[in-house]
């Protein structure tokens, strides 16, 4: 006789509670009674691995997804993950549990597209982030507004020593980008704005004074060309307007946004701000009078090339701005930005297509040269395991005690997870491993795409440099060699030829007078037939 809806209810209440409080003994109690599934969700779609990994317990954590066979990678409601829930509430432990033992998904991305990287970013702690990215966590992922992982933790939470941690592993302050803008506009900030508009004054010391990034605002490639001061000014931030005008901002502090506005003119009009105002318009006026005085918005076509391309005193070479501004726009979908130059479009369109073969070749290439994993696939007992999973989910509860069957099934969780978010369908031929000749044409081929995709990067960022700076490339060349009338093209052909003959003939005598030297030094001339000549 099924248990009542009460019954049931308490058993789950049980379930739950039990895996927050870490009692495993109650966990294998509730579960021996049939009342209660091991991926049972309460009223918010939390599964009893996600109360297990927000609240620390790591016991119930191990016990639930290694011995009852409970979905490491199980989403909520709201698509997060128990790695996601560890993550965000710094429960370190159960992090490492998840990801070394339970092999759980570590870039997984819930409904808002955040991993567990920028979820420890913005809510966890410093230790949690240094375990993350210990084990390879993907630093340039962004949720939905747009953000990485070091734009929240330091431009959105203000924390200097997650962005250390992050540089340290590899992250490069100055191409960190947000996108944001309404209407699915893909305007893109650098992480100086972000943290001058936020207010973050901590932040915006650490990314100025530690991580190198211009207070005037040269590097930060904004696409509608806000320099930080504008992006303090808009916000009211005024303890943030000073600090970057005694910072170097001062002499951008004439600059005009799109819709024609200064800094000063941005600044809201209260008494506190009075005397911050005073001091934009001051610095805006000697600005104006520099002889070096600029207008980003006057000059963008010429100005944005050239001045966002050197370093700071003359030596090494920055990002180039038109790059990082395409890899926004591919970031988000060159669909979504209207201002895309057509050609440019196009043809980012297609290195679109030539990425996306390139990946899936990749992941395929990289489980055919899993050893391991190939091994397996070919013994009839691991590859009817894996059939069996793949009707009926829930049949994963009778391999749970093998461990090689658990360790293929957890790898193939990654195969659908990769085909579920891209929209592909992989077969078992594809990810078995081909004859020797078939192999190596498969690389053959991923080298050809990549060669290819290349080019077309290359092709892409030529064609948005030629429509920002707005040169002709035909026309420059023609200007480069100016049509010339007969008589001056006379004039250089006689030239030439009067050059030419003059430097045949100092050859000619360079060569007679070499040959003449060492006849005489090898005794060719001797002072008996000299004499002889004399006499006769």
């Amino acid at each position: 006789m099924p248990p009542s809806a009460e019954a049931r209810r308490k058993a789950l209440d049980d379930f739950f509670e039990s895996a927050r409080e870490d009692d495993v003994e109650t966990l294998d109690a509730v579960l021996g009674n049939d009342s209660v599934k091991v991926d049972d969700r309460d009223r918010h779609g939390h599964a009893a691995t996600h109360h297990a990994a927000a609240l620390g317990s790591e016991r119930a954590l191990k016990s639930l997804i290694m011995r009852k066979g409970a979905d490491a990678d199980a989403e909520d409601d709201d698509g997060r993950t128990a790695l996601h829930h560890a993550a965000a509430n710094g429960r370190d432990a159960c992090v490492r549990c998840l990801i070394d033992e339970c092999e759980a998904w570590i870039d997984v991305c819930d409904g808002r597209d955040e991993t567990p990287l920028i979820a420890a970013c913005r809510q966890g702690d410093a230790t949690t982030v240094e375990t993350l990215l210990a084990r390879g966590a993907e630093t340039n992922a962004r949720n939905v507004d747009g953000c990485d992982a070091f734009v929240e933790a330091v431009c959105v939470r203000g924390d200097v020593e997650i962005g250390k941690l992050l540089i340290k592993a590899g992250v490069d302050p100055k191409r960190a980008r947000v996108r944001c803008g309404a209407g699915g506009a893909n305007v893109s900030r650098s992480a100086l704005n972000v943290a001058c508009a936020l207010g973050r004054y901590g932040a915006v010391k650490f990314l100025i004074d530690e991580c190198g990034l211009e207070a005037s605002g040269s590097d930060c490639a904004d696409i509608d060309y806000m320099t930080p001061l504008m992006s303090a000014a808009m916000m009211g931030e005024g303890d943030v307007v000073e600090y970057l005008l005694l910072s170097g901002a001062a002499a951008t502090a004439h600059l005009t946004s799109e819709d024609g506005l200064t800094a000063a003119d941005m600044l809201p009009d209260n008494s506190e701000l009075h005397e911050v105002k005073r001091k934009l318009q001051n610095s805006a006026a000697k600005a104006m009078q520099s002889p070096r005085a600029r207008s980003f918005i006057a000059a963008p076509r010429d100005d944005v090339p050239r001045k966002w391309s050197t370093g700071k005193n003359g030596g090494g070479s920055r990002a180039d701005p038109l790059e990082v501004r395409m890899r926004s726009w591919i970031q988000a979908g060159v669909d979504k930005y209207e201002g895309v130059p057509r050609n440019v479009r196009e043809t980012l369109e297609k290195h679109a297509v030539l990425t996306k073969e390139i990946e899936l070749r990749s992941f395929l290439l990289g489980l055919i040269e899993d050893d391991q994993f190939q091994e397996d696939m070919q013994d009839p007992s691991v590859r009817g395991a894996v059939d069996d999973v793949i009707n009926d989910f829930h049949n994963v509860t009778k391999y749970r005690d093998n461990a090689r069957i658990m360790h293929v099934l957890t790898k193939f969780r990654h195969v659908q997870r990769f085909c579920k978010d891209r929209g592909e369908k992989i077969t078992f031929d594809d990810i078995l491993a081909p004859d020797e000749a078939k192999l190596e044409r498969h690389r053959e081929r991923l080298s050809e795409l990549k060669a290819a995709a290349g080019v077309l990067w290359d092709d892409a960022l030529l064609a948005l440099k030629i429509f920002t700076t707005g040169e002709d490339m035909e026309a420059l060349a023609k200007s480069s060699f100016p049509v010339m009338s007969t008589w001056k093209r006379t004039k250089l052909l006689f030239s030439d030829m009067l050059e030419s003959q003059g430097v045949h003939a100092f050859v000619s005598l360079s060569i007679f007078a070499i040959a003449l030297y060492y006849y005489w030094a090898l005794g060719g001339f001797r002072r008996k037939q000299w004499e002889n000549i004399a006499v006769t």
